[in-house]
């Protein structure tokens, strides 16, 4: 395999930040383009492809944010799931009972 010296460069210096520290300006449409194209490519073994992007910018975004901040904020009672419960027991003895 070839080795890409601008990459290795980039990789050296890349770092993360939590989502909470991001502000504006994001990225500008042709390099949001540009992100999303790569990112379709990445491997995919849990064979989900195709990937779908949605984007949401301005108002909307705004607007979707309010949206989610209240789903999360709303004291929602859950419903008991299978997960939630205490488990049971499902085998069944020799003699057909439980």
């Amino acid at each position: 395999m070839q080795k890409d010296a601008h990459l290795l460069d980039y990789l050296a210096v890349r770092r993360s930040i939590p989502a909470f520290q991001m502000r504006d300006p994001g990225p500008s449409k042709d390099e949001l383009e540009e992100i999303l194209r790569l990112a379709s490519r990445v491997p995919d073994h849990g064979k989900l492809a195709p990937w779908r992007f949605i984007v949401y910018r301005g108002e909307e975004r705004a607007r979707i944010a309010e949206g989610l901040l209240k789903l999360r904020l709303s004291p929602v009672r859950r419903r008991s799931s299978r997960w939630s419960a205490r488990p049971r027991r499902i085998s069944r003895s020799r003699n057909g009972s439980s």
